[in-house]
Parts: C-alpha cells; structure tokens; sequence
C-alpha cells in the first residue's frame, strides 16, 4: 500500500463522527465509529448485484481488504458479535440514533481526497 493511501485511510477514519456510521454500498457493509475503531455492525442490500450464493463471501473479502489497509493506517477493524440487517441505511442510522449526515464510501473518498489536495 502507498503512503498516500495509508494517509488516505486515515483521513477517513478521522472524518466520521465518533458513533457515526460508515456504509460501504458496493457489498452492504455498515460499521460505526467507535474510539479508534471501525466497527462492522451491520448489512444493507448491495448497491450491485452479487449473487446471494456468493453476498456472504463478498462481504467477508471488503472486510479483510479494509481490515488490512486500515490497519496499516493505525485503525483498527472489528466485527460486532452480532451482525444485523438493515433495509437501508438510513435504518442503521436510526437503529444507532446517529443525526447528521451518513458517509458512504464514496462521500468519504470525495471528503478524504479534498482533504489532501
């Protein structure tokens, strides 16, 4: 991974709000800042079509992809001891009492590359 991206990561991290969600729309991975850690909470349907035969192993690849690259920024991921689904999330946002706006994937990689401009 490059320094720019390590630095990119980090940026990100530092852009969601402490319990605030972030929604990963290509596999419907949703996770919630907590300290420094990125917390994977949840589900959302998919933004593409994954085949449901393989959503699960999917969601686990983007996980693992993240996993490693944040952590090479000093962010910690983890998994919740219980994954729920949402039907949106929109839902996610209101299950964890969050106000403001949610940053999904692409809002924040927006945000973090205005941020190293």
């Amino acid at each position: 991974m490059s320094k720019d991206h390590v630095e990119w990561c980090r940026h990100m991290h530092r852009i969601i709000a402490q319990g605030g969600i972030w929604g990963l729309p290509r596999s419907g991975l949703v996770f919630r800042k907590t300290g420094n850690v990125l917390l994977w909470v949840g589900t959302i349907p998919p933004a593409t079509r994954i085949p449901p035969a393989l959503l699960d192993e999917a969601r686990e690849h983007e996980f693992e992809e993240n996993f490693k690259n944040f952590s090479k920024a000093g962010v910690a991921m983890w998994r919740a001891n219980v994954i729920r689904h949402f039907d949106s999330i929109d839902d996610a946002q209101r299950h964890y009492n969050v106000e403001g706006e949610v940053l999904t994937a692409d809002a924040m990689m927006q945000k973090a590359s205005e941020i190293l401009r």
